[in-house]
């Protein structure tokens, strides 16, 4: 129950994550990954994991199951602050893209670089972690998750309109009195706190938050009003359905949720694209 209940908010978690990017970037490939935040939650892990230096440690009140989950989330946060920090003077939408991307890659780097110098054990437990997973789910961590989502998704629902104005006039949605900035800033913020809280549970998982929206603007159009709900929906729906997959596939094994969902969402994409 605890991992069905992950994959729940696992999927509504990256799919409104992915729907937020692609609205603020205007951007129809656009996800966490673009701003460096999955890996971001990926060094900050493997850190925990290779060489147990975790920015958790100054919290010995944290117990011992989530010292790796909070390194991973702390690392996320930073890099969406890093992106906030250096976009501050205004910067355009391709400028906050690239520097996403430029932190994407500073991080991919410094991951490949604790991943070269780990011994064999520590490299196994990384990249175990990194192909994501459900099976570390506890109660502990989904009740932490399910608090997140209560928290950040009400605030995604209060913008709907000004997200839906966005989505169809760009800048000039300004004339209809949609604070640009504020809203991107804002929307930037929870969509890297939504993709980080998941990926330091259950690792770096790939697609849901790439191909959900798109499948809910087929269904229910462009306005945010109602695309909001469609893409948790389908985010919910097609996790869950992965992650029974992962026990199937192999009888007797267990396989990586972030490698089944790459599978089964790769030929859906192509027949979108």
């Amino acid at each position: 129950m605890p991992m069905t209940m992950m994959a729940i908010l696992t999927g509504i978690s990256l799919s409104l994550a992915g729907l937020l990017m692609q609205t603020i970037l205007d951007n129809p490939l656009a996800e966490p990954f673009t701003l460096g935040v999955s890996s971001a939650a990926g060094f900050g892990a493997s850190l925990s994991l290779g060489f147990s230096v975790s920015l958790a440690t100054l919290m010995p009140w944290l117990p011992a199951e989530l010292i790796t989950a909070v390194n991973a989330f702390l690392f996320a946060l930073l890099a969406a602050l890093l992106v906030l920090a250096l976009s501050r003077g205004g910067a355009s939408v391709q400028s906050i893209t690239l520097l996403g991307i430029a932190l994407h890659f500073v991080f991919s780097s410094l991951l490949s670089l604790v991943q070269y110098t780990a011994s064999v054990d520590q490299l196994q437990s990384i990249i175990i972690w990194l192909m994501g997973s459900l099976q570390r789910a506890t109660w502990l961590k989904v009740s932490i998750t399910a608090a997140g989502c209560v928290l950040f998704i009400p605030l995604v629902l209060v913008d709907a309109w000004s997200l839906a104005a966005l989505r169809s006039f760009g800048e000039q949605a300004a004339v209809l009195g949609v604070n640009v900035r504020r809203l991107r800033m804002a929307m930037l913020i929870i969509s890297a706190l939504l993709a980080g809280m998941v990926s330091a549970v259950v690792g770096i998982i790939g697609f849901i938050r790439l191909v959900a929206p798109h499948v809910a603007r087929m269904l229910v159009g462009e306005d945010h009003r109602f695309s909001i709900a469609a893409t948790a929906a389908v985010g919910a729906v097609f996790t869950v359905f992965a992650s029974i997959a992962t026990k199937v596939i192999v009888p007797g094994a267990v396989l990586p949720l972030g490698m089944v969902t790459a599978l089964t969402g790769l030929p859906f994409f192509i027949m979108l694209v």
